[in-house]
């Protein structure tokens, strides 16, 4: 069980086009974290699978519809409100990323994104998940 004061959300990690690479969505202007790099994803509902929410916040943001694989990672941002992030691995099953709450995608890889400017919980992620890349 959550405690009351912490939000949860969830994050996708999808595939790049080049082997090893993953898909990074820049936070447009008037948002929050607005200009940071950030991997997309939101709010899980109070009836909501964690799977149901991200597969639900990729077909609002991004308009594609998407498998959700294995949850690769999980961080804390303090608050408040608290929040909790888990970082999943995804797959678009239909679609093409559209973007609407982003304003710059790009696939980055371990040797191209360190200094990314990214939003601090995923750069966190970024951080573990670059250095299990081969």
């Amino acid at each position: 069980m959550r405690p009351p004061d912490e939000l949860v959300v969830v994050a996708g990690v999808m595939p790049g086009p080049e082997p090893g690479s993953v898909l990074a969505f820049r936070r447009a202007p008037g948002r929050h974290h607005a200009g940071a790099w950030e991997f997309p994803g939101g709010k899980v509902d109070a009836h909501e699978t964690h799977a149901s929410a991200l597969a639900r916040e990729l077909r609002e943001e991004l308009g594609i519809e998407v498998r959700v694989g294995e949850r690769l990672w999980e961080g804390r941002a303090p608050g408040p409100p608290a929040v909790r992030v888990s970082f999943f691995e995804v797959a678009v099953t239909s679609g093409s990323p559209a973007l609407t709450v982003h304003d710059a995608v790009r696939s980055v890889s371990k040797g191209s994104a360190p200094d990314l400017g990214w939003a601090p919980v995923d750069a966190a992620f970024f951080h573990w998940y670059a250095s299990k890349m081969p």
